[in-house]
């Protein structure tokens, strides 16, 4: 489950979308920070899902204000109209998502390709 790109069933990411990659961003995160998350499930009721993270001495807690924040995330934007520019190529997009190579697609035209989709693999090594 904490694994990149594994999901339960075919049927799951056709439903509920996602790319698999969620909970193992979010563990790696949480015990890049010194926590971690951790999962409980019962048939018919469902899972919780527990993150912890250490924080430390409440007193020592650096609490930012919204200014604060403003100013963090206009150094961080990125600048007006920065985009990639990728050599002129042909990309064949394969996923079972429509909504994952929709996205892809997008980023890679707006970046200079043509792209294709495949919606799996054996579609994919059937393409021209």
């Amino acid at each position: 489950m904490f694994e990149p790109f594994i999901q339960a069933e075919g049927f799951i990411t056709r439903r509920f979308g996602g790319t698999g990659l969620g909970l193992a961003i979010s563990r790696r995160s949480a015990r890049a920070m010194g926590g971690d998350i951790i999962v409980t499930s019962a048939p018919g009721s469902g899972s919780t899902f527990t993150a912890t993270l250490p924080a430390g001495p409440i007193e020592q807690l650096k609490l930012f204000t919204p200014e604060e924040i403003s100013r963090q995330q206009s150094v961080n934007a990125a600048p007006v109209g920065a985009s990639w520019k990728l050599p002129k190529a042909r990309v064949l997009i394969v996923d079972d998502g429509e909504e994952s190579r929709e996205l892809v697609r997008l980023v890679l035209e707006e970046a200079g390709t043509l792209t294709e989709q495949a919606e799996n693999g054996r579609t994919a090594i059937e393409k021209p």
